[in-house]
């Protein structure tokens, strides 16, 4: 489920990814037994990475816009580190459940 949504977010818009997908994904992962809260929280940073990184990233070439660079590799070597480090924490949350309904609980709402 989480290569689907990294790579459907390199390809197409959120609005449309999450349009999509949660009518399927949203009962699968109830069935499974997972918060929705979680499901959201790992649906969201899949598709926010996937963004990120090419082929379609609509974020590296607005990036590369705002550095004024002419060369989108540049861009996008400067940016490895960060795309590596927002895969190995979408990793951790979408393995490690209670990261993500942690704040929701101390706030006192139903997860």
């Amino acid at each position: 489920m989480n290569l689907l949504l990294f790579v459907l977010g390199c390809i197409i818009d959120p609005t449309s990814i999450i349009l999509l997908t949660c009518p399927i994904i949203i009962p699968i992962t109830q069935a499974l037994g997972l918060s929705s809260v979680h499901v959201g929280a790992f649906m969201i940073m899949n598709i926010a990475v996937g963004m990120a990184t090419p082929p379609f990233a609509g974020t590296l070439y607005i990036s590369n816009q705002l550095a004024d660079e002419r060369n989108m590799g540049a861009v996008v070597r400067k940016l490895i580190p960060y795309i590596v480090m927002m895969f190995m924490i979408t990793l951790v949350v979408a393995y490690i459940p209670q990261l993500s309904i942690a704040l929701p609980k101390v706030l006192g709402m139903t997860v």
